[in-house]
């Protein structure tokens, strides 16, 4: 009886191997040898048997659900940034966005710890990253986007918005783009002011909350401390 064996990485394909049952043996230690390599895929690749179980959690429905990866975002995968001041100076305009060890979780959620991979390239000014997925049927899909180096930090830095930027290419963290614009009024002297104060944290994830249940109605927020419930 023939043997199925399939792409461990990169691809997740099924494949009925053509070679008699004493060769299909070796394809492990000896791949050269598995049709893959005589043209069907022309990639490399360890190759393992396919279990049942494997075999029936493979779906071959052309609609795939992102449900984990698009889930509303919760207040504790996102951080907020200050993005500059009103001309006042009376109040800080901050942003969301989410977190980088966010996007490494809802991905493996989504796909498994096994089934993406991100691979970072520099570039004059930034990096590019990009991400690719195996969907349950075997399909692989790779996106891109890139990020210029940041003020602190700069490798560390620009390779974790490259990467943030790659995921939202698959939708995860787009509905921050749609986000109103969110201002803090600044407490104590201007030196404060560098900061988000520590009051309005609460607020905020209030805010991010409300963005998820889709009940955010104005244009702009201004955050006050004495909105914070004692």
């Amino acid at each position: 009886m023939k043997r199925k064996y399939f792409f461990a990485w990169p691809t997740v394909q099924v494949y009925q191997c053509s070679e008699p049952d004493n060769q299909c043996q070796d394809h492990p230690a000896g791949r050269d040898n598995c049709v893959t390599n005589r043209g069907f895929l022309r990639q490399k690749a360890y190759f393992a048997p396919i279990n049942n179980e494997y075999m029936e959690s493979i779906t071959t429905t052309d609609s795939y659900k992102l449900d984990k990866l698009l889930a509303p975002l919760q207040p504790s995968e996102i951080e907020w940034r200050i993005a500059s001041t009103t001309k006042d100076n009376s109040k800080l305009i901050v942003v969301p966005y989410i977190t980088n060890r966010s996007v490494m979780q809802r991905f493996d959620e989504q796909f498994g710890w096994d089934r993406w991979r991100n691979e970072i390239k520099e570039i004059d000014g930034g990096f590019l990253c990009t991400i690719t997925v195996i969907l349950p049927g075997g399909e692989v899909v790779s996106k891109m986007d890139g990020a210029n180096r940041t003020d602190i930090e700069p490798v560390k830095g620009g390779i974790s918005d490259a990467m943030k930027r790659a995921a939202v290419q698959f939708g995860l963290g787009r509905e921050l783009y749609d986000y109103p614009k969110v201002m803090v009024e600044r407490s104590g002297d201007a030196a404060q002011g560098k900061y988000i104060p520590d009051w309005a944290f609460g607020l905020l994830d209030r805010l991010v909350t409300a963005a998820g249940q889709g009940s955010l109605d104005r244009e702009v927020y201004v955050l006050r401390e004495s909105q914070v419930k004692k």
